[in-house]
């Protein structure tokens, strides 16, 4: 049997910037023609300081305008590890893909991001 190793590790981050107070002022824009005044201030009030505890400044996020989605940034984190280890996309094994969210029930999104990448 083969030895397996990771030869890299990628991320990539979409250019895509919201600040706390952006962020809460979308929140009560988007709830405050149905909700309680009451209720949704204890939310905002609740992540504002979710935000101050964690140290959290601004939040990241898809410019889908400019074509930012998840597979967008899938394969421009597997294009970065890929340069990194200095190999092609032909020299991959295999290739697992994992996120807080998949765009696709099926196939999987490792399959996509490696047709994409080449």
């Amino acid at each position: 049997m083969d030895t397996v190793y990771i030869s890299s590790l990628s991320h990539y981050i979409p250019a895509g910037r919201l600040t706390n107070e952006e962020i809460l002022t979308k929140v009560r824009q988007a709830n405050e023609s149905h909700m309680k005044k009451e209720d949704l201030d204890l939310i905002l009030y609740g992540n504002s300081r979710k935000f101050e505890f964690l140290g959290i400044k601004t939040r990241s996020f898809c410019e889908t305008e400019k074509g930012d989605n998840a597979v967008h940034m899938a394969c421009k984190a597997a294009e970065n590890a890929l340069e990194k280890a200095k190999m092609k996309p032909h020299q991959i094994d295999c290739l697992i893909a994992s996120g807080v969210s998949n765009p696709f029930r099926e196939p999987t999104f490792a399959i996509v991001i490696a047709k994409q990448i080449g």
